[in-house]
């Protein structure tokens, strides 16, 4: 039997209507902003009415949408991960495939258009933590940041965050207990590629292919943490902020 079946959000006032026979509404995250307003079947003749869909979420079987794009979900080491890195087209298939390595953040800023790997670089720095400004802000001099004065209470307080609501760039205690377990983050169930990084003074992305790095949402000092895994090593360490790397999301708890 086709089903034609009408959706609406409250909070955006989005209308969406999609004609199916076998319909699953998959809103992972926001669920609770849905309500099926009507069904009406081939007859026209059913009377439409209102019906909840409830809060509910499984990591491993919900997706999200979000910025034109689908993520599914992944339970590893007691954590809800998105299933690549942020921007990302698909997972990872190799760990050199450049379409599962996703966009390049520099530290704390939000998705502006900066974090694409083609945008456009700038000396000129900001003094606030949303510079309305797609390009790459490049810096060559002490401490080395995108934001003058620093600001290091942006993703480790959840501002400017740029995963879907609901979600965190991951931090150093995600990372540190990933590490613990896990040999190879390829191999792993999160399929890390090795994405290399934007390097913060040239706007140059180096190392596709050789090194896994990702942001975490921790800072220390002048610098954040990331995450580093290569050959020789595999470790949380420390990059000046104005740097652009990849950025896994997790779901809030």
């Amino acid at each position: 039997m086709i089903r034609l079946i009408t959706i609406i959000t409250f909070f955006t006032m989005t209308f969406m209507t999609v004609r199916s026979q076998d319909f699953t509404a998959d809103i992972s995250g926001r669920q609770d902003k849905f309500v099926l307003v009507s069904e009406n079947f081939e007859s026209n003749s059913a009377t439409p009415y209102i019906k909840n869909i409830k809060n509910s979420f499984t990591c491993g079987e919900n997706s999200i949408l979000f910025n034109g794009l689908v993520y599914h979900t992944v339970s590893y080491m007691g954590r809800c991960w998105l299933d690549r890195n942020l921007g990302a087209k698909e997972v990872a298939k190799t760990p050199d495939d450049k379409y599962g390595f996703g966009d390049y953040y520099q530290w704390g800023r939000l998705m502006d258009g900066h974090q694409d790997k083609n945008s456009i670089t700038t000396y000129l720095l900001s003094e606030i933590d949303n510079p309305g400004c797609s390009c790459f802000m490049t810096s060559t001099t002490p401490p080395y940041d995108w934001h003058v004065p620093q600001n290091d209470r942006l993703w480790n307080k959840r501002n400017n965050n740029p995963c879907p609501a609901g979600w965190r760039v991951a931090s150093k205690s995600d990372f540190d207990i990933l590490l613990s377990n896990c040999s190879d983050l390829f191999s792993s169930p999160l399929k890390i590629p090795a994405s290399g990084y934007r390097d913060g003074a040239t706007g140059k992305i180096s190392n596709t292919g050789t090194k896994i790095m990702l942001w975490t949402s921790d800072t220390s000092d002048e610098k954040a943490y990331f995450l580093l895994s290569d050959k020789k090593q595999k470790k949380i360490k420390k990059l000046t902020r104005a740097n652009g790397l990849p950025v896994r999301c997790v779901r809030t708890e």
